[in-house]
């Protein structure tokens, strides 16, 4: 039987990244399992809950320890306690905490969670050719038009490679 794939617990800035360029159907195609918790996204106006759900978002209760760790966790990072439940729930579960929010992955880089960006599952989404190249450079560019904070430096890197063809 084929094991299931490995979570990877989702924050908003990285949804919206892909809400507003309307990449979100690609994010999913990944082999991994993008969950987030309840208490994030029934927060959240764009993109709001219903549209996390359609997008294939798996949306879990967060559990009663984590919702009582929260605040603690918050005020020890100086982050929200959503972004605290999302750290503290990706780490009780061992999984990849998905982030663009540089609070959050300075805490995740002290709590010893795995956290990845918008570039990495970009870069995921054209070597496991869910995406060509190209496309991949045309989303990131349309992020940044969009104002999404992300390395300019990395970003322009791969936009360039990926304009050109490659992976």
């Amino acid at each position: 039987m084929p094991e299931d794939p490995p979570n990877h617990y989702i924050d908003s800035t990285i949804l919206l990244d892909f809400f507003l360029v309307n990449a979100l159907q690609f994010l999913l195609k990944l082999p991994i399992r993008i969950v987030t918790i309840d208490i994030m996204a029934e927060d959240l106006e764009t993109p709001n809950l219903d549209q996390i759900r359609k997008a294939g978002v798996i949306v879990l209760e967060t559990p009663l320890p984590i919702l009582e760790d929260m605040p603690n966790t918050a005020a020890s990072y100086g982050i929200t306690i959503y972004d605290a439940a999302l750290l503290l729930s990706a780490k009780s579960q061992a999984a990849v905490l998905l982030s663009g929010d540089r609070g959050l992955r300075t805490a995740a880089i002290k709590e010893k969670v795995n956290c990845r960006g918008t570039l990495w599952l970009l870069e995921e989404m054209v070597l496991g050719d869910i995406i060509v190249p190209g496309h991949a450079a045309l989303l990131l560019e349309r992020m940044f038009i969009l104002g999404r904070r992300l390395p300019a430096d990395e970003s322009n890197r791969r936009i360039i490679a990926w304009e050109g063809g490659g992976k």
